[in-house]
């Protein structure tokens, strides 16, 4: 079982808490449902129901609980958190 709070790979852990300080219109959104950890949402962006994401808006990323390897995750996170700063 996943616990809440911290994402389990610190990789991943540290790109979210860089994305949270980013912006104030980046959230960190936890929702555990199969291999999903959850969200980092846009705000501006966002298309969907509020405080969740979606596959195929382009105002949400789903972070997964295990990915393989960590470090590609995180690095994908700073992109998308990069592209949303506006």
């Amino acid at each position: 079982m996943v616990s809440k709070g911290r994402h389990p790979k610190a990789a991943v852990a540290d790109a979210l808490e860089a994305a949270t300080r980013a912006a104030d219109h980046l959230t960190v959104v936890e929702n555990h449902k199969g291999h999903r950890w959850g969200w980092v949402i846009c705000l501006n962006c966002h298309q969907g129901p509020p405080g969740r994401g979606y596959p195929g808006d382009p105002g949400s990323f789903t972070v997964w609980s295990t990915p393989e390897p960590p470090e590609s995750h995180a690095k994908q996170i700073a992109r998308f958190v990069a592209r949303h700063q506006h």
